[in-house]
């Protein structure tokens, strides 16, 4: 038994069970604790208590030998004999039983008589009496247990918390009830509340259908759970992981971790190259049309006017979109994302604006917040607009004008303020023409529009970027290639790219995955690439006179779409190229099946 599991540390029970017992009993009882001093007592004890009595008296023989003794003749007792107290003693008879923990002594308890009576019942019923004091000591053993045990549980609870306390992350405890029984700062912050609100209240109170709830229900281990909570009038956006804590079978309660979704958004984008530093210089590429594209972004990111990206596909449209929120003040509020084609049609509209609870079959009871109200104070980037349902078309259009959204099923407006940037790979005039896009929508979108360059239009950047792609996967591959033989750049020169800038790095990912040597051969990268015709089409010039005339344009044209793509630049290169107007080459390309 430590110091601190002493008798006296619980002598307010020890006496109550004594007085309660000694009316019973009809005898006296004392306690003493293993240094001789009296916890407990009644009757003419009672007195005594706070004293200590010497190690010559005869109860001290109970601590030397862990034995019960047995005293009906005070005066001429073997155990009294030696006892400081022999003349004086007014005791007729006692028993006396050790008080035993882990094997030690710690105590000793007493049945005293002081009349004949009471002498001549207690030797009767002295094994009866033995028994009962047995017990009595086993009683007062496992309250003093109990408190020593909820001493060291609330000393762990205590250093547990100075642990996790140091934890970047929230961390929760709780019993098999759902009570709080320890938790962090960070914890109480992500969840809105005090440390002393969250530790011992239920945890029903603050989300009765919380995963940890859940965890404690079934014991299943729950991981990286997005929650949306909403609780005194703010919503908290974060990830939560749950682990049951069992003894034995018994789930005894469970513990949460929680993390921050801002702070793991931050993270995973600086993990994907999106840090908060990020600006435009980063945007590799020395080529007229990248740089103009670039220099425009920047100023467009000063502004909270939307910007209508437009490029084809692998072209960075999301880069550029996200170097314009890093970029702007809204720098260290929410990037949230949507890819209008990824997502149904008929999940779209509560995503974007979330819902009331029971707004439809399966929505939560406190319903959702959509992605308007997490990216408020941010950017929310919508991808692939054109592919925007006409029914949401309408509402973005309304959101765009009255900066204020309803959530599904809902009637109370919820005002936003969110920068709106949106991307397509798609003609959106051509969209409006064919009544596929909104007309109004169109134009509030493309306040700020910014063409990005295809790779066709911009060779002379593709070494500098295939180089850099290099550089990135020989890290993650500890690779030893060095760089590219001629023919591979020769190669990657004359190839189309219709996959742009992305399929460029897919390309180099690829060859030095294949790559055995220092040099990435011809052999090493895709065959699409290797067997590209672009040459061929170019060498068919030498039969030009050969061709008629409608020939000769028809080729001419095709060569020019090939070099320098569709793009309105593109046609107005293809002109000057021609030496004929603009509209000619519509008109030409539209006669040949060219456009």
């Amino acid at each position: 038994m430590s110091d601190m599991q002493k008798l006296s540390d619980i002598s307010d029970f020890v006496q109550q069970v004594c007085e309660a017992t000694a009316a019973v009993v009809e005898f006296d009882i004392t306690v003493f604790d293993s240094s001789l001093l009296r916890v407990a007592g009644t009757g003419h004890h009672e007195r005594k208590i706070g004293k200590a009595i010497s190690t010559k008296a005869a109860f001290a023989q109970v601590l030397e030998t862990g034995k019960p003794i047995y005293i009906f003749n005070p005066m001429t007792d073997n155990a009294c004999l030696n006892c400081s107290f022999r003349e004086t003693c007014t005791e007729v008879a006692n028993i006396a039983f050790p008080i035993v923990a882990d094997e030690e002594v710690i105590g000793i308890i007493a049945l005293i008589a002081f009349n004949k009576i009471q002498s001549r019942k207690l030797m009767q019923l002295k094994e009866n009496y033995s028994r009962f004091l047995s017990k009595m000591g086993e009683l007062i053993y496992s309250k003093l247990w109990e408190r020593s045990a909820r001493v060291e549980l609330i000393e762990a609870s205590q250093r547990l918390e100075k642990i996790v306390g140091f934890f970047p992350d929230g961390v929760v405890f709780t019993n098999a009830g759902g009570i709080v029984v320890s938790v962090n700062p960070a914890a109480a912050k992500i969840l809105g509340l005090t440390e002393n609100e969250l530790r011992g209240c239920n945890f029903r109170t603050v989300d009765d259908s919380h995963p940890l709830l859940k965890t404690l229900k079934d014991g299943r281990i729950r991981t990286n759970r997005e929650i949306t909570q909403e609780f005194r009038g703010r919503t908290r956006h974060y990830l939560c992981s749950t682990q049951p804590i069992y003894n034995g079978d018994v789930i005894m309660g469970a513990i949460a971790f929680f993390k921050d979704y801002e702070n793991v958004r931050r993270m995973v984008n600086e993990v994907g190259g999106y840090r908060n530093f990020i600006n435009f210089d980063h945007v590799l590429g020395e080529h007229p049309t990248i740089l103009t594209a670039k220099e425009k972004a920047k100023r467009a990111a000063r502004s909270n006017a939307t910007i209508l990206i437009q490029g084809e596909s692998g072209t960075g449209k999301e880069l550029f979109a996200r170097g314009a929120h890093y970029c702007s003040r809204r720098s260290n509020a929410p990037f949230i994302a949507i890819n209008c084609a990824a997502i149904p049609e008929t999940l779209l509209e509560s995503e974007l604006f979330g819902y009331e609870g029971g707004a439809f079959t399966g929505a939560r009871n406190k319903g959702k917040p959509g992605k308007f109200e997490l990216a408020n104070g941010g950017t929310i980037f919508f991808d692939e607009i054109a592919d925007m349902p006409l029914s949401l078309q309408a509402k973005l259009l309304r959101v765009l004008e009255e900066r204020k959204i309803v959530r599904l099923g809902g009637l109370k407006p919820v005002a936003v303020d969110v920068r709106i940037i949106t991307a397509t790979n798609k003609n959106l005039e051509e969209q409006v023409a064919k009544g596929e896009f909104r007309e109004d929508l169109y134009y509030r979108l493309n306040v700020i529009p910014l063409q990005l360059p295809s790779l066709r239009e911009r060779q002379s950047d593709i070494a500098i970027l295939a180089k850099h792609f290099l550089e990135v996967y020989k890290e993650h591959n500890s690779s030893v290639v060095m760089g590219f033989s001629p023919a591979v750049l020769n190669a990657f020169t004359d190839y189309e790219w219709p996959g742009n800038v992305r399929e460029l790095k897919n390309a180099v990912e690829y060859a030095v995955n294949m790559t055995d040597g220092p040099m990435i051969q011809i052999n090493h990268i895709p065959e699409k690439i290797r067997l590209s015709d672009r040459r061929s089409v170019c060498n068919s010039l030498v039969d030009l006179e050969l061709m008629r005339m409608d020939e000769i344009e028809k080729t001419l044209l095709n060569i020019g779409v090939k070099t320098f793509g569709n793009s309105d630049r593109a046609k107005r290169e293809i002109a000057s190229r021609l030496g004929i107007s603009r509209a000619s080459v519509y008109r030409k390309l539209k006669k040949y099946g060219l456009s």
